[in-house]
């Protein structure tokens, strides 16, 4: 009852295409924001032992910390922050719902708002020294607030392997991914082979923050200088990979311990959606992802026809869905909580 979206989704008829809702999301992210849209943010720059930075961009509003009773930690895309079109909308309706929000750009990302890498270690595919540490602050400055997490996309993967390693110890009270991937091997070998010209742009995108850094500190070439036919492949294998200590013989080891590994140990309310219809999660790991309830009853599966990855619009003036649907889950697991510590 709480969570009434959950009951029907109807796609935007002119967006059931995944490749025009690509096209589109891509379009979307070059379009000028309102001033307003930037101006509210408040980055925080948090930095690793490593000498790694970390952002943690939050959204103001107006409130001292000791007033907040509900927080979103979210999980940006694959190399996104907080301006990117999917992390916009989520955050807007949290807002709009008396959340305070908090996004996460990894080390090396962020399109609109760059976080320049200032290492040679890259992003990680899933769980890291970085994504707990960042948690971790946001729980210390809220200490008793809810905190519900959010990610969409890589962000989802993070997030799911986070509850899933930290068990009862989870910071997250409770979490929704967003089209998480649960095999990157198979991921991205199937990015490649069937979707060759989106593939170099999600690489190129990747290797930003490679590239700036390499130019600013005229280091030896860690990271590979891509040409016109990059492939995903090419940048765990010389770039991701490398560059967290794997060689790029074990790329696919490296790629292996990115998954989220033994969903057994979730201990918070998870709420996974996927969609049969995703452009870049191939249809066997979208069907592993729709059993994983099985393993664990916190974990709820919520899968969709139509839609496609990181997207999922309704109506003929394609209202976002997701949005809505994460957030009647959080906030119905904040209300649980609360009414159990009542």
């Amino acid at each position: 009852n709480a969570c009434s979206s959950f009951k029907e989704y109807c796609c935007t008829p002119y967006l059931r295409n995944p490749y025009l809702a690509f096209v589109y999301l891509t379009i979307m992210e070059l379009v000028p924001l309102p001033a307003a849209e930037v101006d509210r943010i408040r980055r925080q720059k948090l930095t690793m032992p490593d000498g790694g930075v970390v952002c943690l961009d939050w959204i103001e509003d107006g409130r001292k910390d000791a007033e907040v009773e509900r927080v979103l930690f979210v999980a940006s895309t694959w190399t996104g922050d907080a301006l990117a079109l999917p992390i916009r909308l989520l955050v807007n309706r949290f807002v709009a719902e008396g959340w305070r929000v908090v996004v996460m750009t990894k080390r090396g990302c962020g399109l609109r708002m760059p976080n320049p890498l200032v290492t040679e270690r890259a992003f990680h595919l899933g769980i890291d020294s970085d994504l707990i540490t960042a948690i971790e602050v946001v729980a210390e400055r809220h200490p008793g607030a809810f905190i519900g997490g959010a990610g969409i996309s890589k962000g989802a993967s993070e997030l799911r392997a986070y509850v899933a390693a930290m068990g009862k110890g989870s910071r997250l009270h409770a979490a929704v991914a967003l089209d998480a991937a649960s095999d990157w091997n198979e991921v991205i070998a199937s990015v490649d082979d069937t979707l060759p010209a989106i593939s170099p742009i999600l690489a190129e995108a990747a290797l930003l923050g490679p590239k700036q850094y390499q130019a600013a500190h005229k280091t030896r070439d860690v990271f590979a200088k891509f040409g016109v036919k990059n492939s995903l492949r090419d940048l765990v294998k010389k770039a991701l990979a490398p560059s967290q200590g794997f060689s790029a013989e074990k790329s696919e080891l490296f790629m292996h311990t990115c998954n989220p590994g033994d969903m057994a140990g979730v201990a918070v309310p998870l709420l996974e959606v996927l969609t049969i219809n995703d452009l870049l999660i191939p249809p066997k790991i979208v069907e592993e992802g729709m059993n994983m309830h099985r393993a664990n009853p916190h974990v709820i599966n919520l899968t969709t026809r139509w839609g496609t990855h990181a997207l999922r619009f309704q109506g003929w003036r394609a209202r976002c869905w997701l949005q809505q649907v994460s957030c009647e889950f959080l906030t119905a697991a904040y209300q649980q909580r609360r009414l159990a510590r009542a």
